[in-house]
């Protein structure tokens, strides 16, 4: 594999809007599969509660929290997984990667796809683990040695290409959030009995992430054609109830430069 293929990107985009930021995390991902796009690590947050999930009949949290809190129902482009909730209190992130970065560092049994969705939670894991919480990776998020789910996430994949959505339950307010969902969820801040500082621990999973990969994030925004795929994703899907309650998509190609460019 070309040295160009292998390096990593930490986007630097910034957004209020959680649909945007869905958009962005949907644009590197076809614009990876179509060789225009690093692999990229894009950490993001909400203002605003959501849930958000990729079949909503799977939802696992009270219509009388969702009142209350007036949470919004964003679905995401992802196959599996756990519907999760986020707020102000959590860092969200969104990982898209050619796979076969990773194969070289995978250990044990091999289990295709599964040992690499479970090998990327575990750059979470690591710095969880350096602040002091026995946690161990899961295919589907990360949990507790009591078993509770401290980080959420959901895939898709494209051939040789993943995407990677999920949330880390940071200062996250657990006491309505664990009587509302059917889940055991726990947060950084619960475990360990203070308030963290959001952007400390920011700082701790990108440098988990470069330590376990061995390499250094080059720390850029979003390319020409990336804005022009996310700002089309955001007007004709993400930023639709066609898309969010209908779970209807527009037509995209999936694969080839060409093809990425018409849809631009």
């Amino acid at each position: 594999m070309a040295e160009t293929e292998a390096r990593w990107r930490l986007l630097d985009f910034n957004t209020s809007d959680p649909k945007m930021s869905l958009a962005v995390s949907e644009a590197i991902f076809r614009c990876k599969k179509a060789g225009l796009s690093p692999n990229t690590l894009y950490l993001w947050r909400t203002p605003e509660p959501i849930i958000l999930f990729y079949s909503r009949s799977k939802h696992e949290f009270s219509d009388q929290f969702i009142r209350e809190r007036g949470v919004k129902f964003l679905r995401t482009r992802t196959v599996a997984g756990h519907t999760f909730f986020c707020d102000a209190g959590n860092i969200n992130f969104s990982i898209s990667v050619d796979s076969r970065v990773l194969k070289p560092f995978l250990e044990g049994e091999y289990r295709p796809l599964l040992s690499e969705y479970q090998f990327l939670l575990d750059f979470f894991a690591v710095a969880l683990r350096g602040l002091g919480i026995q946690v161990k990776a899961e295919t589907d998020g990360i949990y507790t040695d009591a078993g509770k789910e401290i980080t959420s996430a959901q895939p898709a994949w494209l051939s040789d290409m993943l995407l990677l959505h999920g949330t880390v339950y940071i200062n996250t307010e657990m006491e309505s959030l664990k009587s509302a969902s059917k889940r055991d969820l726990t947060s950084l801040s619960n475990e360990l009995k203070k308030t963290i500082v959001t952007d400390e621990v920011y700082e701790i999973l990108v440098k988990g992430f470069e330590e376990k990969l061995n390499m250094t994030f080059e720390r850029k925004g979003l390319t020409d054609v990336e804005q022009k795929l996310v700002a089309k994703l955001y007007d004709t899907k993400y930023g639709t109830d066609r898309w969010n309650v209908e779970g209807k998509a527009p037509f995209l190609a999936l694969t080839g430069e060409t093809l990425v460019a018409l849809y631009v």
